[in-house]
């Protein structure tokens, strides 16, 4: 049988059904208890957040130190490589 328009049912376990078709389980945390757990999770994702920025910034700090090392290494080889034209041009 199908509900009028308005009209729902509640068995006494607490599960609802109702007209337009909506239905909710006995076991179905309420809305107190779903706002709840997303505060829970946003703070949890807050301090996920607040972690992973950190660790980026150390990457980020690594990856310059990294770059400077670079820069330093690749004047380094041209330095030595100039040197060594510079030494066999004075054999020849």
């Amino acid at each position: 049988a199908q509900l009028a328009p308005g009209q729902r049912l509640v068995s006494r376990e607490g599960a609802l059904w109702r007209w337009d078709g909506f239905t909710a389980s006995a076991d179905a945390p309420t809305a107190a208890a779903q706002r709840l757990a997303q505060k829970n999770r946003l703070a949890e994702l807050d301090a996920e957040a607040v972690h992973a920025t950190r660790i980026l910034r150390q990457a980020e700090g690594a990856l310059a130190l990294a770059e400077q090392a670079l820069a330093r290494a690749s004047e380094a080889e041209r330095n030595a490589r100039q040197a060594g034209r510079d030494a066999q041009h004075g054999l020849d």
